[in-house]
C-alpha cells in the first residue's frame, strides 16, 4: 500500500484522472437516478383477499379464512399468518420468513388455495399478490358541479387523459360507487305474474348474451355464426322477454321490473372545500421519476383548470414529491453552505490550497457516491439524502487528519513530495481503520426487518459508498495536489490574509501551550480523577435518559402540511349520523382557520379540507378491499407551508381537537399531525388466544387499563360490535315441507342484498347487473316479514310461517393471527407527558397474563416494528463492536489499546444526550443514526492518537511522554474536525423550516455532540491509557511478588521419598523435618 500511495502522490496524471472519471461518472448518472419520497420495498408478505358481498364478518371467518388459513399452515417459508374478516372480505396475509424467496411461497401459496372447493359459491375469486410498498403519490380532485353523473364524466376524462401522459402508468378514479345495473322487481309484482326471481335471474341469463355458434365453410368462404343479443343499457334490459304466450303476446322485463342503469347502492361520501367531489389518484411507479411525474401533473392540471365546467374547480392534494422537492433543495442549499463555511475555516487554520483541495475532494466524493446509487438502483429519496449529510462529517474528518498531518511533515520535509508521502503513509493505517469500523457499523442498515427497517437499506449503502469513496480519494488523489504546493518553509507573502492565518495559527498554538499541554499533564498525573469523573458524566447521561429528563421517542411526530382527524361510529350508525359528524368536523376546522388568519400576516392557514365518509383516496389499502365501511369518517386538511405560519401542525391538531369535542357515540376520535405514517406516540397491543370470550374479557380489562392512564388521548381496539343483524332460523313445520335453510337463505339474500345475474365490460367500467327488490321494500322488519318463500312444489308461504329471526349483533370484524382469534389495540399517547415505556410499566402485563390464562400479549404494528428493530440493532451492533475491535486490535498488535478504543463509543451517548438537554429535543431513530456517524469520528480520532503514540514509545519516549506529544500533535486536527463539522451542520440546526425538523436531532447529535467527543479523545483517552498502562503495571507488580513469596515460603520443602508415600492411597505419610515449624 505504500508504494501505491507513493506513487500516485508522484504521479498527478493519475491521480487527476482518477478525480475526473469519479466527477464524470457522477454527473453523467446523476440524471438518470429516480427520485421518490421513500424507497420502493417488499415487504417479504404475500396477500390472499377474497370478497364475499353481504355477508358478515363471523360468516366470513368460518367459511373463507380458517378454510383458507389450514390449506396454507405449514408451507415452508411462511413466518407468520395474519387474516382478518369485516363484512363482505376476507384478508389474508403470510409473512415470509427471512432469506426465502417470496415468489415460490406465493406459487406455493396460489396453488393450494386454488385447490380448495369448499368456498363459498358466492364468494368472488381470490386475489392472490405480493404485497409491496404501493403508496399514493397525488390526488387530483375535482368538485363542484350540478350532480354525481356530471363528476363521474368529468372525472372519467380526466382519468382517461392522464392515463395517456407519457410518465402515468396507473391512474384510478375514486370518491363514487361503481356503475351497476339494477333490475328492481316487486314481490307483488312478481306474484301479479306468478314469477320468482329464479325466473327473472334464469330470463336474463338466457336472453342478454353473446354466443359464438361455430362457422358455415361455404364455396364462397367461411361464415361465422353467433347470437348477438348482449344487453349493455337499462332500456335494452327493460326489453328482454321474460313469458311468452300462444297468442304471440310477451310479457317484458321493463313490465315486471324498474330497470336503472346508474350507481350501486353506497352510503360514502367524498367531499373537498365542502362540496361533492371526485378524484383521481396516482401510485408512485416504479420506472417514473416522482418529481418529474409531480411536475407533469401540475402541468397538466394548469391547462385542464380553464376547460373544466362552470361550476366545477380542480386541486392537487397531498403531494408526497413536495417533501421530497422541498428536503431536497434544503438539503442541498445547507449542504452548500456547510462546505463554504468548512472552506472558510480550513483556509484560515490550513491555508486557502489545502483547503480548497480537502473541499474538491469531498465533493468529488459525493459524486462518486451518486453513481454507486445509478449501479446499485438506489434512488434519490429521503433516506439516501440523509446518508449524504450522516457521511459528510466523516468524509471531512479523515480528509483533516490527512491534510494536517501532509501539511506538518512538509514542514519538517525537503519537498513538499517527501512531506506528502510521509503524512500520508504516517497515517493511513489508523485512517483506513476507522473508515472500517465506520462500514462495519453501517452493515446492519443493510439488512434490518420490518418494512421500516428496509428503507434504510438505501442510507447504508450511500454513506458506506460515501465513506469508501472518500478514503480512497483522501489516501490517493490528495496527497497528489498536496504535493505541488509550495515549500513550506518558504516565507509568505506579505498581506491581510496571511496576517490572519499567522494570526490564527499562533493563537492555536499559544491556546496548546499555555491551556491544554498543562492541563494534559496534569490529567496524566491524576488519571484517575479524570476517568471517573468521565464515567461519572456517563452514569449520568444515563440516568437522565432513565429518569425521563431526555426522552427516547422512536419515531417522533413530526411538524407537517397535513393534519387529519379519524372518526369511527359505531357499525350501522345512520348515515345522517355520520354525515352531521363530519360537517361538525369541518366547522371546526373552518372556525380555527378563521381565529388563526387575524392573528396571522399571511392570509388562510387553512388552504383545503378533504372529508370522506368510508375509503380516503389518500389512503391505499388494496389487501382490504372494501374500505373502511359508511361508519368510518376521514377529515384531513391541507395547512400553508410552516414558513407562512405560525402555528405548528401539532398544536393546531391540538386546537382542532379542543374545538371538536366529544361527538356523541364516537368509538373513536384521533387526530393526527403527520402524515409520513411513522410520526405520533402510538402504542399497539395484541391479545391472542384460542378461547374467544377469555380474550373478550382480557381486551376489555387491557382497554379500561389503558384508559385509566392520564397521558392517553386516544383508546381504540377491534373488539367492535358489528351491524345489529337477524339470524334466521327454520321452523320445524318448514323442514317437513321439505324447505332446507340453505334454500331460505338463498331467497332472503336474493331479495335483500341482490343476485348478480351478469357483469358487463362497458369501456373501462366492469358493470354489475343485480336483481333485487325495489329499495322501499327493504327497509323495515315489515319487509322482511311480506317476502313470500317458494317451497319446492311449487307453494309460496309467509316468512313468520317458515322462519323466525332473533335479533343479535355480531362482530364488526375478526382479527386472526397466527390462526387464533386476536384483538388489537391502540393508544395514542401525549409525547408532551409520557413515553410507551412509561405507559408499559403502568399496565403491569404480567399481572393481566397471570389473571387471563391461555391469552398473549404482544407490541404489535409500529411498536412491534420498533421493538424488533431495537432487538435487531443492539445484537448487530454487538457484533460489529466485536469486528470493529478485531480490526483494531490485529493492526496495532495489542488487545490493551483495541479495549481502550472501543471504550470510546460509549462516550459519544454522553455528547448526543447533552446535545438534545440543551437543544430542548427528543432521542429520537435520527439521532441513533447521527450517534453512529459520532461513534466513528470517536474511533477515528482515538485510533491516529493511538497510532501516535505508538510511534513516539517506538522513537524512545516514556509512556507519559508519548500521550503527551500524541496529545498535542492531535490537537489542531480534533479542534479543526469539531469546529468545521459544527460550523458545517450549523445552517441546518439554525433552519425553522418543517422540512428540516426531520434532520435536527442527527445534527445536534453530530454537530454537538463532536464538541464533547474531541474532549473524551484528547483528555479521557490517554488518561485512560495512563490508568491501563499503570493499572497493568501494578497487576504484574503484585503477580510478581506473590511468586517470589511463594518460592521463598517453599524453597526448604523436599520431595516425598519412596518410603514415606503409601501403595494403596498414593498419599503422602511421613511429614519432612520442617513440618511443624510450617
Amino acid at each position: 500500500m505504500s508504494r501505491l500511495i507513493a506513487w500516485f502522490a508522484g504521479n498527478s496524471i493519475a491521480a487527476n484522472l482518477v478525480m475526473l472519471f469519479t466527477f464524470v461518472a457522477g454527473i453523467a448518472t446523476l440524471p438518470a437516478i429516480r427520485q421518490e419520497p421513500f424507497p420502493n420495498v417488499s415487504f417479504d408478505a404475500v396477500s390472499v383477499a377474497v370478497a364475499y358481498p353481504g355477508a358478515s364478518p363471523d360468516e366470513i371467518e368460518a367459511a373463507i379464512c380458517i378454510r383458507i388459513e389450514e390449506a396454507i399452515h405449514g408451507l415452508r417459508g411462511i413466518r407468520r399468518l395474519y387474516s382478518e374478516a369485516v363484512e363482505g372480505m376476507c384478508a389474508v396475509r403470510a409473512e415470509v420468513e427471512a432469506g426465502a424467496d417470496t415468489s415460490r411461497v406465493l406459487e406455493e401459496i396460489r396453488t393450494r388455495v386454488d385447490a380448495l372447493d369448499t368456498l363459498p359459491k358466492e364468494a368472488e375469486r381470490p386475489v392472490i399478490r405480493e404485497l409491496v410498498d404501493d403508496d399514493v403519490l397525488l390526488s387530483v380532485f375535482l368538485y363542484g358541479g350540478r350532480d354525481r353523473e356530471e363528476l363521474r364524466d368529468i372525472g372519467e376524462r380526466v382519468r382517461d387523459e392522464i392515463a395517456a401522459l407519457p410518465l402515468v402508468s396507473r391512474p384510478e378514479l375514486v370518491g363514487l360507487p361503481a356503475y351497476e345495473i339494477a333490475v328492481e322487481a316487486s314481490e307483488e309484482a312478481l306474484r301479479r305474474h306468478g314469477l320468482a326471481f329464479h325466473d327473472v335471474t334464469r330470463a336474463i341469463r338466457a336472453s342478454s348474451l353473446d354466443l359464438a355458434g361455430g362457422s358455415l365453410k361455404t364455396p364462397g368462404g367461411e361464415i361465422v355464426v353467433r347470437a348477438q343479443a348482449q344487453a349493455v343499457r337499462a332500456e335494452e334490459f327493460e326489453r328482454l322477454t321474460l313469458l311468452s304466450g300462444a297468442d304471440g303476446t310477451r310479457l317484458r322485463l321493463g313490465d315486471v321490473a324498474r330497470v336503472t342503469d346508474g350507481f350501486a347502492e353506497s352510503d360514502e361520501e367524498l367531499r373537498f372545500d365542502g362540496r361533492p367531489a371526485v378524484a383521481v389518484r396516482l401510485m408512485r411507479s416504479e420506472r417514473a421519476d416522482s418529481l418529474d411525474l409531480s411536475d407533469a401533473m401540475r402541468e397538466y392540471v394548469d391547462g385542464l383548470a380553464p376547460r373544466l365546467p362552470v361550476g366545477v374547480q380542480v386541486a392537487v392534494w397531498n403531494d408526497q414529491s413536495s417533501a421530497l422537492r422541498a428536503r431536497r433543495d434544503l438539503l442541498v442549499e445547507n449542504g452548500i453552505q456547510g462546505l463554504l463555511l468548512i472552506l472558510i475555516v480550513l483556509t484560515v487554520f490550513l491555508g486557502f490550497r489545502l483547503a480548497f483541495w480537502v473541499a474538491t475532494g469531498i465533493s468529488v466524493s459525493l459524486l462518486g457516491a451518486v453513481a454507486v446509487m445509478a449501479v446499485t438502483d438506489v434512488s434519490i429519496n429521503m433516506m439516501s439524502l440523509f446518508a449524504f449529510i450522516l457521511a459528510l462529517g466523516l468524509m471531512v474528518d479523515d480528509a483533516i487528519v490527512i491534510s494536517e498531518n501532509v501539511a506538518s511533515h512538509q514542514s519538517r520535509s525537503a519537498t513538499p513530495l517527501a512531506g506528502a508521502i510521509s503524512g500520508v503513509l504516517e497515517v493511513w493505517v489508523p485512517v483506513t481503520i476507522s473508515v472500517g469500523t465506520m462500514v462495519v457499523f453501517m452493515v446492519p442498515a443493510l439488512s434490518l426487518p420490518t418494512e421500516v427497517g428496509k428503507m434504510t437499506r438505501s442510507l447504508g449503502l450511500v454513506a458506506i459508498a460515501c465513506l469508501v469513496i472518500s478514503l480512497v480519494e483522501a489516501l490517493l488523489v490528495l496527497p497528489a495536489h498536496l504535493a505541488h504546493r509550495r515549500h513550506a518553509v518558504a516565507a509568505p507573502r506579505a498581506g491581510a490574509y496571511a496576517r490572519l492565518v499567522g494570526t490564527v495559527q499562533a493563537q492555536v498554538q499559544r491556546f496548546i501551550e499555555g491551556v491544554y499541554r498543562p492541563a494534559l499533564r496534569r490529567s496524566l498525573r491524576e488519571p484517575r480523577l479524570v476517568v471517573c469523573t468521565a464515567l461519572a458524566v456517563l452514569m449520568l447521561c444515563a440516568g437522565l435518559v432513565a429518569g425521563g429528563w431526555v426522552r427516547f421517542v422512536f419515531f417522533p411526530e413530526l411538524d407537517d402540511d397535513l393534519v387529519s382527524a379519524d372518526l369511527v361510529l359505531p357499525e350501522g350508525t345512520p348515515r345522517e349520523a355520520v354525515q352531521e359528524a363530519v360537517r361538525h368536523l369541518e366547522d371546526a376546522a373552518r372556525a380555527l382557520d378563521a381565529e388563526l388568519a387575524e392573528g396571522a400576516s399571511g392570509g388562510r392557514v387553512v388552504r383545503h379540507v378533504m372529508s370522506a365518509i368510508g375509503d380516503a383516496p389518500d389512503r391505499y389499502d388494496e389487501d382490504q378491499g372494501g374500505g373502511d365501511g359508511p361508519h368510518v369518517a376521514h377529515v384531513s386538511l391541507a395547512l400553508a407551508p410552516s414558513e407562512e405560519r405560525g402555528t405548528g401542525s401539532i398544536e393546531l391538531a391540538r386546537r382542532w381537537r379542543e374545538r371538536v369535542g366529544r361527538i356523541p357515540g364516537a368509538r373513536t376520535l384521533e387526530f393526527s399531525s403527520s402524515d409520513l405514517g411513522l410520526g405520533g406516540l402510538v402504542l399497539d397491543l395484541s391479545l391472542s388466544a384460542v378461547d374467544r370470550n377469555a380474550l373478550g374479557t382480557a381486551a376489555k380489562a387491557l382497554h379500561d387499563a389503558l384508559a385509566a392512564v392520564p397521558a392517553v388521548l386516544v383508546v381504540s381496539d377491534s373488539a367492535r360490535e358489528g351491524k345489529p343483524e337477524l339470524k334466521l332460523k327454520l321452523r320445524p313445520e318448514a323442514e317437513a315441507m321439505g324447505l332446507t335453510l340453505a334454500q331460505l337463505a338463498t331467497q332472503v339474500r336474493q331479495g335483500l342484498h341482490g343476485e348478480e345475474v351478469q357483469r358487463l365490460q362497458r369501456g373501462r367500467d366492469d358493470v354489475a347487473v343485480v336483481v333485487r327488490y325495489p329499495g322501499g321494500e327493504r327497509r323495515s322488519l315489515d319487509d322482511l316479514a311480506r317476502i313470500a318463500i317458494r317451497l319446492p312444489d311449487g307453494r309460496e308461504l309467509p316468512f313468520p310461517t317458515v322462519a323466525r329471526a332473533e335479533l343479535g349483533r355480531g362482530h364488526a370484524s375478526i382479527e386472526r393471527r397466527d390462526r387464533k382469534a386476536t384483538v388489537t389495540l391502540r393508544a395514542r399517547l401525549d409525547e408532551e407527558e409520557v413515553t410507551k415505556g412509561d405507559v408499559l410499566d403502568r399496565l403491569d402485563l404480567p399481572r393481566l397474563l397471570r389473571d387471563h390464562p391461555g391469552v398473549t400479549v404482544t407490541l404489535d404494528g409500529m411498536s412491534g416494528d420498533e421493538a424488533e428493530m431495537i432487538r435487531r440493532l443492539l445484537r448487530d451492533w454487538l457484533l460489529a463492536l466485536f469486528v470493529c475491535y478485531a480490526m483494531i486490535a490485529i493492526p496495532l498488535r495489542s488487545h490493551r489499546q483495541a479495549l481502550l478504543i472501543v471504550a470510546v463509543v460509549p462516550f459519544g451517548f454522553v455528547g448526543a444526550v447533552l446535545a438534545h438537554l440543551v437543544l430542548g429535543m427528543d432521542l429520537s431513530a435520527f439521532s441513533l443514526v447521527g450517534l453512529v456517524a459520532l461513534t466513528g469520528v470517536g474511533v477515528n480520532d482515538a485510533v491516529v492518537l493511538i497510532d501516535k503514540m505508538n510511534r513516539e514509545r517506538a522513537a524512545g519516549a516514556s509512556l507519559l511522554e508519548a500521550l503527551e506529544t500524541a496529545g498535542v500533535s492531535r490537537f489542531r486536527a480534533n479542534l479543526l474536525t469539531s469546529i468545521e463539522t459544527t460550523i458545517g451542520l450549523l445552517p441546518l440546526l439554525l433552519e425553522r423550516s418543517a422540512q428540516a425538523a426531520w434532520l435536527k436531532p442527527m445534527a445536534a447529535t453530530l454537530g454537538v455532540g463532536i464538541v464533547f467527543t474531541a474532549v473524551t479523545t484528547l483528555v479521557v483517552v490517554p488518561a485512560g491509557y495512563a490508568l491501563l498502562d499503570a493499572s497493568v503495571a501494578a497487576v504484574r507488580r503484585t503477580a510478581s511478588r506473590l511468586a517470589d513469596e511463594a518460592r521463598a515460603r517453599f524453597a526448604d520443602v523436599r520431595p516425598a521419598t519412596a518410603n514415606e508415600i503409601d501403595p494403596r492411597t498414593g498419599r503422602c505419610y511421613a511429614r519432612p523435618p520442617d513440618a511443624e515449624r510450617d
